[in-house]
C-alpha cells in the first residue's frame, strides 16, 4: 500500500483529544501501556491515543531512526569496517569482531530484525565517525521529519540521561520509516541467517513475536530497558487497511496483547475523512444549527428523554410530543441535511442534552443525483454519529430509523434499500445499536407506496403516516425499556 504522508501528518499534528475524524464501531481495548497511538495510514486520523505528547525513554525502536538515517545514505552494498569501538555493549551482541567487515545492507538487517546493539553501534560510527556525532545526526534528522519533543544521545535505545521521545513523535518516525522500501522490506523479515566475516552462519530471528502469533502484522521494531518498558512499534494490513501502532511502557509479555488488541481494534473502525464535507455542510446549515442552539439554553428537558436527532422528518413532526407519549421526546431535525451534515454537527446535535436512548433518521443521501453517497458511506458516517452518541453517554441505545419508501422517490427506492442494508449490518455487529424497518408498513401488498400516508409532496409524512411512525419507534423502545423506564438486560 502506497502511504500519503502529507494527510498522516496533518492527522498526527491535530492536537488531543482527538475525535472527530474517525468513527468507534466498538470501545477500545484496555492496555497496560503506558502511552499508546494508532493511526489509519490511507487517512491519517488518530483512531487511538494515550499520553501520546508524554515524554518517555523509548529504547530500542528508536532504531528505526538509526535504520532511515542508514538506509538513506545509500551505497547499502558498501562495506563497513567494525572498529574496537563498535564491541560489545549489554545486553544483546551479535559479537562481530575487530577489523572485519560486512555490508551494510547485512548490519542493517541485523539491527532491525535483532536488535544487536553492537551493530548498532558500527552502523553509527561508520556513518557519522562517532557516537556523539551520529546522536546529532539523528536529531537533525527528527527535526526535520517533524520530531518536536524529542531528543536522543545514543544510536541503540539503551538509557540515558536527556534522552526521550513521545508516542506521537515515534508515530511520525514509524510513517516515514515504513514510508522507506529498504526498511519495509526488513521489517518484515521473520527469519534470515547472518554470515560473518569468517565465513560462519547463524541464524537471526526477529525480536517481535507479534510477526509470529498475530497473522495481520507486517512488523516493525521492539524495544525494552527498565526505564522505557516494553516497547513496540508494530503495522498490520487487513485488505487494504493499513494500521500502525506505537506501544510505549508497556509490561513485559502484556506488550504483545497491548499491541495485538490495538491493532486489530483500529482495523475495526469506520474511518471517516469529514473534511471533505464541513465547508459546504457549516455554509448551509450552520445558521439552524445556531438555532438548535439556541433552543438548548431556553428549553428543559428530563434526563429520561429520548433525543430524535436527523432531517425534515424529523423537523416537521409536529405532534411529536403527543405520538410519542409515554416517551419524552427531545427534537432535533434540520432542513434536508445528509447523513455527513449530522455527522459534521454530531457534538452540537447530542452533547447538549441528557437522555436514555438515541433514535436517528437521515433520508437525504440517496436521492437519485450524481453525488450520491454509497452505501458503505452513509453507513460509516452512521458510524462516526454512533461514535460520538456513545462518547456523550456510553449507556444509551442507538436506534436508526430505517429509510422510508416514499412516492416522490420511489423510482430510486432499490438504492434507498441497499442504504437500509448497510446501516442494519452496522446495527447488527454493535451492542444496543437497532435498526427499525419500516419498509412493511408503507408499501402495499401490491408492492406499492401508500400515498395516502403522505402529504401533498408525497415525500414527507402526514399525520396517520407519523403515528404508524411513532407506533414502530415506540415497539421498538419498550423491548429495551420496561414500563419503569428500566433498560432490559440484552
Amino acid at each position: 500500500m502506497t502511504i500519503r504522508l502529507s494527510a498522516l501528518l496533518a492527522g498526527l499534528c491535530l492536537l488531543a483529544p482527538i475525535h472527530l475524524a474517525y468513527a468507534q464501531t466498538s470501545t477500545p481495548p484496555e492496555i497496560t501501556a503506558a502511552s499508546a497511538i494508532t493511526i489509519d495510514a490511507q487517512t491519517g486520523r488518530i483512531l487511538f491515543a494515550k499520553n501520546i505528547d508524554e515524554k518517555r525513554q523509548v529504547a530500542s525502536t528508536q532504531k528505526l531512526l538509526t535504520g532511515l538515517i542508514i538506509a538513506e545514505s545509500g551505497n547499502l552494498d558498501g562495506q563497513v569496517r567494525v572498529e574496537a569501538t563498535d564491541m560489545k555493549i549489554e545486553p544483546r551482541n551479535l559479537w562481530i569482531t575487530t577489523g572485519s567487515r560486512y555490508k551494510k545492507r547485512a548490519l542493517l538487517e541485523a539491527m532491525l530484525i535483532r536488535s544487536y546493539n553492537d551493530v548498532t553501534k558500527c552502523l553509527a560510527r561508520s556513518h557519522a565517525g562517532s557516537q556523539a556525532q551520529f546522536a546529532k545526526v539523528m536529531n537533525a534528522k527528527a527535526a526535520q521529519l517533524g520530531m518536536t519533543n524529542s531528543n536522543f544521545v545514543n544510536a541503540h535505545g539503551l538509557t540515558e540521561e536527556g534522552q526521550y521521545s513521545t508516542a506521537r513523535d515515534m508515530m511520525v518516525l514509524t510513517m516515514h520509516a515504513w514510508a522507506n522500501p529498504e526498511i519495509q522490506r526488513i521489517v518484515r523479515i521473520r527469519e534470515t541467517n547472518f554470515k560473518y566475516h569468517g565465513g560462519k552462519t547463524v541464524p537471526v530471528k526477529n525480536s517481535n513475536e507479534l510477526l509470529f502469533r498475530y497473522s495481520e502484522c507486517l512488523g516493525m521494531k521492539t524495544g525494552f530497558t527498565k526505564a522505557a518498558g516494553r516497547c513496540l512499534v508494530a503495522a498490520a494490513q487487513r485488505g487494504d487497511r493499513l494500521i500502525f501502532s506505537v506501544v510505549l511502557g508497556s509490561e513485559f509479555d502484556a506488550i504483545w496483547d497491548d499491541s495485538e488488541q490495538l491493532l486489530r481494534w483500529s482495523l475495526e473502525q469506520n474511518v471517516v475523512d469529514l473534511e471533505k464535507y464541513r465547508t459546504a455542510s457549516v455554509e448551509k446549515w450552520g445558521k439552524d444549527i445556531a438555532a438548535l442552539q439556541q433552543r438548548d439554553q431556553t428549553e428543559r428537558h428530563p434526563d429520561d428523554s429520548i433525543l430524535f436527532v436527523g432531517s425534515s422528518s424529523i423537523r416537521l413532526w409536529d405532534a411529536i410530543a403527543r405520538d410519542m407519549q409515554p416517551y419524552h421526546p427531545i427534537q432535533r431535525g434540520f432542513g434536508g441535511c445528509t447523513m455527513s451534515d449530522v455527522a459534521i454537527f454530531a457534538d452540537e446535535l447530542v452533547t447538549p442534552h441528557k437522555f436514555r436512548a438515541a433514535v436517528v433518521f437521515v433520508a437525504n443521501d440517496v436521492k437519485g443525483n450524481s453525488d450520491d453517497k454509497t452505501p458503505a458511506e452513509v453507513a460509516d458516517l452512521f458510524g462516526h454519529l454512533h461514535s460520538r452518541i456513545r462518547a456523550h453517554n456510553p449507556d444509551a441505545p442507538v436506534f436508526f430509523i430505517g429509510i422510508t419508501p416514499t412516492p416522490k422517490r420511489w423510482a430510486i427506492w432499490p438504492k434507498q434499500r441497499e442504504v437500509n442494508t448497510a446501516v442494519r449490518a452496522f446495527c447488527q455487529k454493535n451492542d444496543e445499536t437497532y435498526f427499525i424497518g419500516t419498509e412493511s408498513i408503507y408499501i402495499t401488498a401490491q408492492g406499492k407506496p401508500r400515498s395516502e400516508l403522505f402529504i401533498e409532496d408525497q415525500l414527507h409524512l402526514n399525520e396517520s403516516g407519523y403515528l404508524l411512525w411513532s407506533a414502530a419507534i415506540k415497539s421498538h423502545l419498550d423491548q429495551v425499556f420496561d414500563g419503569s423506564g428500566v433498560q432490559l438486560a440484552p
